[in-house]
């Protein structure tokens, strides 16, 4: 879980394994049951398949070396693709939603940066990462 979790594995944290596995089972529950998130990745899915086979039936239309153009196209173009989607994915469902679980189950990190605000005076009142307003955090 660490590997997609990077935010989890920070020393300063300290979640155990099982709690790790916990916070993201929930957060991907709760980033299936959100509409628009829901369909992220399934729509980034489509419109790379739309260009993808739209290219190839350009290709197949050229003449001249439409194979090679074709192949070309499918064995780099996926996995750049790929590469797109999982970003689009992770910075805009799955992270932000990660660190909203997190902060909501009492650690205290900033929702917008993923900075450990733990050893913070208490009077600082923002993110000294990122400068956004520290949101306060409920019982542990």
């Amino acid at each position: 879980m660490s590997f997609f979790n990077p935010i989890m594995s920070d020393p300063q944290l300290a979640i155990p394994k099982r709690v790790q596995t916990d916070i993201a089972r929930a957060v991907s529950q709760k980033l299936m049951g959100q509409g628009s998130k829901r369909y992220l990745f399934f729509m980034c899915f489509m419109l790379t398949g739309i260009i993808l086979i739209g290219s190839t039936l350009y290709l197949l239309n050229a003449g001249n070396n439409a194979n090679l153009y074709i192949i070309l196209l499918w064995s780099i173009g996926l996995p750049i693709a790929g590469v797109i989607q999982a970003y689009i994915y992770l910075h805009f469902g799955y992270i932000p939603q990660l660190r909203r679980e997190l902060h909501d189950r009492g650690y205290d990190i900033c929702l917008n940066c993923s900075y450990v605000l733990t050893n913070l005076p208490s009077h600082q009142t923002d993110c000294p990462e990122c400068g956004t307003q520290r949101t306060p955090i409920t019982a542990h």
